[in-house]
């Protein structure tokens, strides 16, 4: 099992040294990884709805309603969302990081020369089209759901 936006966590404080907090940390910081691993997996294996995932709108929400409930719990949704965007722009897509560091990269020094511009440039634009149709259909998710809620 792993945590998900809806489900609250339960809060323990401890206190820590330096060295033992930045290490706990780290191992939650990773567990956040393999949550997104998980859910990119699930998501392209048809395990879960592609309606399960917030947008812009659905983050808004859930950040408003979190608000409410105190800074503590604000503070865990922005670490949440932050460790989510940093792991998702490692995922090896030509118009994020990790497409660079896992096509483009690898490309370089297999054939010891760069790809060709045309080539470049034809991925990233076709990745940039993909990754807007994206945000678009998870938006209009979100705008859907939000309506629901007020009907």
């Amino acid at each position: 099992s792993y945590r998900a936006i809806g489900i609250r966590p339960e809060s323990k404080y401890q206190r820590l040294n330096p060295a033992r907090a930045l290490w706990m940390s780290s191992w939650n910081i990773l567990a956040i990884g393999r949550m997104v691993i998980v859910t990119l997996k699930k998501l392209f294996t048809f395990q879960i709805s592609f309606r399960n995932l917030l947008g812009p709108v659905g983050i808004a929400q859930v950040s408003g309603e979190t608000a409410k409930r105190g800074g503590d719990e604000l503070f865990q949704l922005i670490i949440l969302i932050s460790a989510n965007l940093g792991f998702v722009n490692c995922v090896p897509f030509p118009i994020l990081d990790g497409g660079y560091l896992f096509i483009f990269l690898p490309y370089e020094i297999l054939r010891k020369r760069p790809p060709s511009p045309k080539f470049v440039e034809w991925t990233m634009n076709a990745a940039l089209a993909a990754l807007l149709l994206f945000i678009a259909a998870v938006t209009y998710n979100d705008i859907g759901r939000w309506t629901r809620l007020w009907n």
